[in-house]
């Protein structure tokens, strides 16, 4: 699974899912389109038959940092504050190791990935089920975007629910109405640029305009 943890898991994790969620984009579909425009080089190999297999060769033969991405700002203050608290950030992902790891360093307070590998794909239920074995039934947090991430909220404690516009969401409020707490809906406030920021004596870590004390 891939799950390097950083931190001994004494509080709740904040659990933090990658496309359109910490970022705008679709990562896999942004990193082929950038492959498929620089051209096929055939002295890099040819990929493997399995889906999982391909996007890790995708990833190991583009460069992800000439991809311009957008972060989403309310993920990386949810992101800020939880490290404040001293709780783990895991980067939970369907996508291979190469891209959590990316990410992880793009976003310093990021603890920990959990990814696909060649054989088990990260998603919906199979994410839902790996999460509960490792942290416990209602014992973390949870940001996603879609209803393919219903099973997870299921069983995390708070879902944070990031909204799109023109996106129907009937099916997860019908399925998600009664849980305690209530679901918290987040905003994409987009990010074009990350910096540093800090403010002293500051009593909390803030997301402004260009980025939060988390990233590099």
């Amino acid at each position: 699974m891939n799950l390097h943890m950083t931190d001994i898991v004494n509080k709740r994790p904040l659990c933090v899912d990658l496309d359109k969620t910490l970022v705008r984009e679709d990562v896999f579909r942004s990193a082929l389109l950038s492959w498929a425009l620089r051209g096929f080089r055939p002295w890099n190999g040819f990929p493997p038959a399995s889906r999982n297999g391909f996007k890790s060769w995708i990833y190991q033969n583009i460069n992800l940092v000439s991809i311009e991405w957008h972060f989403n700002a309310e993920v990386i203050s949810l992101i800020c504050r939880a490290r404040k608290d001293l709780r783990p950030v895991i980067l939970v992902t369907g996508n291979s190791e190469e891209a959590g790891n990316f990410f992880a360093k793009e976003i310093p307070c990021i603890t920990s990935i959990l990814t696909s590998t060649e054989n088990l794909t990260l998603k919906g239920r199979r994410k839902a089920i790996e999460l509960q074995t490792l942290f416990g039934l209602n014992n973390f947090d949870y940001i996603g975007d879609s209803k393919v991430d219903i099973p997870v909220w299921e069983v995390c404690y708070q879902a944070f629910i990031l909204t799109y516009p023109n996106r129907t969401y009937h099916k997860i409020m019908k399925k998600l109405q009664d849980r305690e707490p209530h679901p918290v809906f987040l905003d994409f406030g987009e990010v074009d640029l990350l910096q540093l920021t800090s403010t002293p004596g500051a009593t909390d870590l803030e997301v402004s305009t260009v980025g939060c004390s988390c990233l590099k």
